[in-house]
């Protein structure tokens, strides 16, 4: 038995990667464990009865295959980064054999073998689109130990389901939509509050729009949420809720503050893919696009979630561009923004695929959120629970001359689909509902009293639906009251139209100075005090938003 102690670091070393690679987005199977045990397993059994004295008999050899391993398979080939990185570990390496020499064997492996796992997995992170490698290995190590806190709120069951570039059109014919809508109402065309994601997401989840949270762009750079600001989830929690978000875009995640108030917080960006060092699934960039390894993390908590005070996020992100789940015979598979700016004149085919692609991503989606949907049925919580679904903005697809969104208030980027299903829904799923009547709507359920419109209860008719900003051009807005849409362009004259007889909102004609929409958009001003955000920009390039 004694003989075969210094093989315990060999049958450690791949057993202490598996809380990190269990904790990313798309865990590994079971044969890529066995492969990786058996991997490590093999090769000390070969040292233990091959290996001649000295550097090649040392027990730091599996903590060194750890960390080397880890900078071959994540960092950026050719990089100066990786030639000092894999140098310093060799060196590093080196001392530490010299130094180590005399003490026991087996002993010496075990105590290097925790130090090297959290430098495997800073190193995973250096290669993986994190904004801050540090800071997230730091959380992942505090969510690790930290107890979660038990729901002590007699609130209903609370899920939120956010889909990323959703038309409102596209979304009348999802199955999900529908049987949400039929346990309460639906409006088709809700208002988003700007043409982007960050300060739409930013308004759902603070009850207020964009003049006000200050989450936005700022030169190159952006904005986060105001801190003076209560989230949706920070709100929550005061209340006895427990509360986790699974989300995927890089504006929705923990540097534009959206994550404040989340006992869990699940996002794609921070929780990069962790490859084992034999057997590990190749890293893609269609983590960025985990629709269905985010809505796996997101069943696996509602199996296990509280009947009742519990508030579930999910923001998905496959219908963005680029469209993963087209068919292989698009022209555009896999284009992203910049691929479509940089090609110039698209086609008519391209075009006709792109739209292709969208409708099978939206179709995609569906069944996604169907087996959330599920999830909640299978315990026989669908029926109690208030569920909320709704998008953060649309897509042009050509509709005016333009594609993709952050560069309009055409309707078909700034309508949205919001269905909400509610035990205690009196209202009509008329009026102008928006984005910034989630919050309330929710908090109200949860048995809170905020400012706002309760959806549960109806919209005003004679309600002015407000939305601010671009991303691509310079500021503009639009109001909506009824089906008289006002838009306020970068450039230009201000314009109206009439979705009763003009849905497509092609006959644009021009608004009396009088108008009430008009004077509505003359009151706002964008906030400019947000604080900066640290939005990575490898994430951003994935998505085709830089170059």
């Amino acid at each position: 038995m004694k003989r075969l102690l210094p093989l315990l670091p060999w049958l450690l070393a791949p057993l202490v990667q598996l809380p990190f690679a269990y904790g990313a987005v798309v865990p590994p199977e079971g044969w890529r464990v066995l492969v990786e045990c058996v991997a490590f397993w093999g090769l000390g059994l070969i040292q233990l009865r091959f290996a001649p004295e000295g550097v090649a008999r040392s027990p730091l050899v599996p903590a060194a295959l750890l960390l080397l391993g880890a900078a071959w398979l994540h960092l950026p080939a050719g990089l100066v980064m990786t030639f000092a990185a894999v140098v310093g570990l060799v060196l590093l390496g080196v001392v530490a054999l010299r130094v180590l020499e005399p003490v026991s064997s087996w002993w010496a492996g075990l105590l290097v073998l925790l130090p090297a796992v959290l430098g495997q997995r800073l190193v995973v992170l250096s290669g993986s689109h994190v904004g801050d490698p540090v800071g997230e290995l730091r959380k992942e190590l505090v969510g690790a130990v930290s107890p979660r806190i038990p729901a002590t709120s007699q609130g209903p069951l609370i899920l939120l389901v956010t889909v990323d570039t959703l038309r409102w059109d596209k979304a009348q014919d999802m199955e999900s939509v529908q049987r949400i809508a039929a346990g309460g109402g639906y409006w088709p065309r809700a208002m988003a509050t700007s043409s982007w994601t960050l300060p739409s997401l930013a308004s759902l989840m603070t009850g207020v729009s964009p003049d006000e949270h200050g989450a936005g762009a700022s030169g190159l750079g952006y904005r986060s949420v105001n801190a003076n600001i209560p989230l949706l989830a920070e709100e929550l929690r005061a209340q006895g809720y427990a509360t986790a978000a699974f989300g995927a875009n890089p504006f929705a995640s923990s540097s534009t503050g959206l994550e404040r108030g989340f006992e869990l917080f699940f996002h794609v960006n921070e929780r990069a893919a962790h490859r084992l060092t034999f057997a590990g699934r190749p890293v893609h960039a269609d983590n960025y696009w985990a629709g269905e390894g985010l809505v796996d993390r997101a069943v696996d908590y509602l199996v296990d979630a509280p009947e009742q005070g519990a508030f579930v996020w999910v923001h998905l992100l496959d219908v963005h561009l680029p469209h993963r789940h087209a068919s292989k015979q698009s022209s555009v598979l896999g284009w992203r923004r910049s691929d479509y700016l940089n090609a110039g004149i698209v086609s008519p085919q391209q075009r006709q695929d792109t739209r292709v692609g969208y409708a099978s991503e939206v179709a995609y989606i569906d069944h996604q959120v169907l087996r959330l949907l599920d999830a909640l049925a299978e315990r026989g919580l669908e029926e109690d629970a208030v569920i909320l679904f709704t998008a953060d903005h649309g897509e042009e697809l050509w509709d005016h001359g333009d594609f993709e969104h952050g560069h309009s208030h055409a309707g078909q980027v700034i309508d949205v689909p919001l269905a909400l299903r509610h035990p205690g829904f009196v209202g009509t799923g008329e009026g102008v509902a928006s984005l910034v009547d989630v919050a309330p709507t929710l908090l109200t359920a949860a048995g809170l009293s905020p400012v706002g419109i309760d959806l549960a209860q109806g919209v005003p008719a004679e309600r002015i639906a407000v939305a601010v900003g671009n991303k691509y051009v310079a500021h503009a807005a639009s109001a909506r009251q009824g089906t008289r849409r006002v838009v306020q362009p970068a450039q230009g004259q201000a314009w109206w139209v009439d979705l009763a007889v003009d849905p497509q909102g092609l006959d644009r004609q021009a608004p009396l100075a009088s108008d009430p929409l008009l004077r509505a958009l003359g009151q706002v001003r964008l906030d400019q005090s947000g604080k900066a955000a640290k939005v990575e920009l490898e994430a951003l390039r994935a998505l085709g938003y830089v170059e």
